[in-house]
């Protein structure tokens, strides 16, 4: 592989992940702004604080990638 090929292909993946990134970020906020009631979820018998979804799936994606940090550097290891 020539080294241009090297540079297209691993720009065009960078643009493919922060594309990605964008899109998940833009449907995670149409479904904040689309479901605006207050929801109480339960788990196990455990039933959790009466929050909207948006704080749900804001905390989900936060932990998504705090997860997606450690594992990304427990590979670089």
């Amino acid at each position: 592989m020539k080294p241009a090929q090297g540079v297209f292909l691993r720009r065009a993946k960078i643009l493919i992940r922060v594309l990605l990134f964008i899109g998940l970020v833009l449907i995670a906020a149409l479904a904040a702004i689309e479901n605006t009631q207050p929801v109480r979820l339960a788990l196990l018998g455990y039933e959790s604080v009466e929050l909207g979804v948006f704080w749900w799936l804001l905390l989900l994606f936060v932990i998504g990638l705090i997860v997606g940090r450690l594992s990304r550097i427990s590979r670089k290891r």
